[in-house]
């Protein structure tokens, strides 16, 4: 009997996959815990598909896996093609890896550097060690550590985006554009 109980309290759970497309920009206040690396590619995907008229993000290396998909680029273009007054701002930490990787975020903003604008962190916000994304000043993506993937998100809590936001702004004043970053948009 015993070795039942054991077997069954081993037994591996079965994986709960949010369903993003079920919250929508602005009106979902589920507060959403994302654990892995695909929970942030997808969370990303749906909350920038949603967007009207505003992105910021702060990534000290504009995590590849997240934001250098095909799919996401074309989420971001589609959003400023449907509507001009769309404006995405982003602070990285180290552009010339960045630029030398060849992001290609950082190619669509060159593109559309009318609608994206990407600046280098100040060498006094070097310490940022987290990663932010917020959209339209309800929906955040926050990680408290850049490098992992354990993040909280919610589609609605302009609460919790107006410290967000506030960082955000602090740093975008300090940050300034990078050789490296106008050098894609030639």
């Amino acid at each position: 009997m015993t070795g039942l109980i054991y077997h069954f309290i081993n037994m591996p759970a079965a994986a709960t996959m949010i369903q993003f497309n079920e919250y929508n920009l602005g009106s979902s206040s589920s507060e959403l815990s994302l654990d892995t690396r695909e929970d942030n590619q997808l969370a990303t995907l749906e909350m920038i598909r949603q967007a009207r008229l505003r992105v910021e993000i702060a990534s000290r290396d504009l995590d590849p896996a997240v934001y250098d998909q095909p799919e996401l680029i074309d989420v971001f273009r589609n959003m400023i093609l449907e509507n001009r007054r769309a404006r995405i701002r982003i602070i990285v930490f180290d552009a010339q890896a960045l630029a030398r990787r060849g992001h290609q975020l950082l190619k669509l903003a060159g593109d559309l550097s009318s609608f994206i604008e990407v600046r280098q962190g100040s060498s006094e916000h070097d310490q940022y060690s987290e990663a932010m994304l917020v959209a339209d000043e309800c929906g955040y993506i926050h990680r408290m550590l850049w490098n992992r993937y354990e993040a909280n998100a919610n589609f609605n809590d302009r609460h919790q985006c107006k410290p967000l936001l506030n960082t955000f702004e602090t740093m975008w004043d300090h940050a300034t554009p990078s050789v490296y970053l106008r050098r894609l948009s030639i």
